[in-house]
């Protein structure tokens, strides 16, 4: 797995479409701009055309909606005019590892109902 963006999304995304995510290309570049201390909520988003992405919320309650219903505006589209499937996803609040989905090899290691 490497990951081709990091994503950083900020406080407030779930609740205001116009504060913007912001993209990165390597590690070093965001952690020189946005200043992760205290955001260790985040979303893995393995995207169904061969693109991981790396997303980085300031506040668990965005990640917990782009884990639930967020992530469906960021899937690729494919040439149908269609969203694209996500090939795996996992979620982490507070640092641990809360969910995962798409791993056919092992059990998620929660089901969130």
């Amino acid at each position: 797995m490497s990951i081709d963006n990091y994503i950083w999304a900020p406080a407030g995304v779930r609740e205001n479409r116009n504060i913007p995510y912001r993209k990165y290309k390597a590690w070093k570049e965001m952690t020189a701009v946005e200043n992760l201390a205290g955001t260790p909520h985040q979303v893995f988003l393995a995207h169904d055309v061969l693109i991981d992405e790396q997303y980085i919320f300031e506040a668990a309650d965005d990640a917990w909606w782009f884990w639930i219903t967020g992530y469906q505006d960021r899937l690729y589209i494919d040439n149908h005019g269609a969203p694209s499937s996500y090939d795996r996803m996992t979620l982490w609040i507070d640092g641990k590892e809360i969910d995962s989905r798409g791993y056919p090899d092992r059990e998620p290691p929660i089901t969130i109902v």
